[in-house]
């Protein structure tokens, strides 16, 4: 069977195809998805215990919106359930190297879920998990998300995504997380004081955008 080009990322995955007959019959593929749940699971272990979480809670798959291709939206509504691709998820359980985009969107969403058991308000949730994902790779995924970034990588001690690089791009590396388990304690106390301290929290912003004023100012 030849897939469309959209589809093209499954290639290797298990499929299971059903036939549907009748006035517009139907081919349905119904991909295999283990491999992606397992890669799911141990990202977010992974990812708590780098963010000091000793023993993390079980993967909650029903808090998360999957679609099968990126970009996922978030839930619009309360409560907090941050997008999922399975085609990223599906990614991350192959071989090295793993793409830092797909990385720090599943860092993204994920630690936006971790935000809560790590005593960030939900507010600040997205933006947690967008500065620990630029923090692992030195990817934006969103453009509404820029401050939060810029503000993470001022707080790190080296540059962002340099840990990965230094990995050969590898998402399970152990020398990876351990590198970036210190600029992730960084990351989750600043969000820590500014849920503590909303006053902080907008001075911060308040800085960013003087920068960045500078910054396109010539300045």
């Amino acid at each position: 069977m030849t897939l469309p080009t959209r589809f093209r990322e499954l290639v290797g995955v298990p499929l299971r195809v059903r036939l549907r007959d009748g006035l517009r019959p139907e081919i349905v593929l119904q991909p295999e998805m283990q491999a992606a749940h397992a890669a799911l699971e141990r990202l977010w272990t992974a990812l708590a215990q780098a963010t000091g979480l000793v023993a993390p809670p079980a993967f909650p798959a029903a808090d998360f919106v999957f679609a099968l291709f990126a970009p996922c939206e978030d839930a619009s509504e309360a409560p907090l359930r941050p997008g999922i691709a399975w085609s990223d998820a599906q990614a991350l359980a192959g071989a090295a190297p793993h793409s830092p985009v797909v990385l720090a969107r599943l860092l993204r969403a994920l630690g936006a879920r971790l935000a809560a058991p790590l005593g960030v308000a939900s507010a600040q949730a997205y933006g947690f998990g967008a500065a620990l994902a630029f923090a692992a790779t030195g990817q934006v995924t969103r453009a509404t998300e820029q401050q939060e970034c810029d503000i993470a990588g001022a707080v790190l001690g080296a540059a962002p995504g340099l840990a990965f690089n230094e990995a050969g791009e590898d998402a399970w590396a152990p020398a990876l997380w351990a590198a970036l388990a210190p600029g992730f304690a960084r990351i989750t106390d600043i969000h820590r004081q500014w849920t503590a301290e909303p006053a902080l929290l907008a001075r911060s912003r308040a800085a960013w955008r003087r920068g960045v004023t500078l910054e396109l100012g010539g300045a």
